[in-house]
């Protein structure tokens, strides 16, 4: 199933309420060794945030590219963020001011707010191999034809990876996760889907989840 990107730069007409103190003051966290606040401050609600976000899933925000040279929000956060703090891409963005684990709510308090607090995830990835036995990999995939890197998993069905999370209960794929590397090699999300449906029988896959999924602040 293709899916296009959601733009995330819709113009509000409600005017955003005055606050009185700004997330810049709030003394930034982290949890564990790959979740911490990020603070993004625009002048105007309609200003572009500076990056591309993969918006497919249900919990999480998936950072796709952050566009150099531009003096965008994004940018202007990560000059000021301690290095091991900056957005990347490959990110999973979590939570937006307090609401997380719904893309939707996330998505409009974005489209809806000057000043955002976001949560951040670093990917917490691992390799497995399935054999496809000449069949598909028996998964419900989603994925951004326009700007995606990466696959998502919706469903797992009776098939190569259901086996292989028979087999490995400490490595099991789950729905939700996604597919960023075949063989070894990233690429467009249309790229890795070629890169399945071409491949012999057996393939080497890289899965990415939040790191937060097994963190508890």
């Amino acid at each position: 199933e293709r899916v296009h990107n959601i733009s995330l730069c819709c113009i509000n007409e409600e005017e955003e309420a005055v606050q009185n103190t700004s997330l810049l003051d709030q003394e930034p966290y982290a949890c564990g060794n790959g979740t911490f606040t990020f603070a993004v401050v625009r002048q105007e609600v309609e200003a572009p945030l500076g990056v591309g976000l993969d918006c497919l899933g249900s919990r999480s925000l998936y950072v796709c590219s952050i566009p150099a040279g531009m003096d965008s929000p994004i940018q202007k956060a990560n000059e000021r963020a301690a290095r091991d703090r900056q957005l990347r891409v490959g990110d999973f963005i979590v939570e937006v001011n307090g609401l997380g684990d719904n893309v939707p709510n996330m998505i409009a308090e974005i489209q809806a707010r000057r000043e955002l607090l976001m949560r951040v995830s670093r990917p917490l990835e691992f390799n497995i191999t399935v054999d496809r036995r000449g069949g598909s990999l028996s998964c419900g995939i989603t994925y951004d034809s326009k700007a995606g890197i990466s696959l998502v998993i919706e469903t797992v069905n009776p098939g190569a990876v259901e086996s292989w999370n028979q087999e490995n209960p400490d490595k099991q794929v789950l729905p939700g996760d996604r597919i960023v590397a075949v063989n070894g090699k990233a690429g467009t999300s249309g790229q890795l889907l070629d890169m399945i449906t071409t491949a012999d029988s057996i393939v080497d896959l890289r899965i990415a989840r939040p790191s937060s999924l097994n963190e508890r602040c």
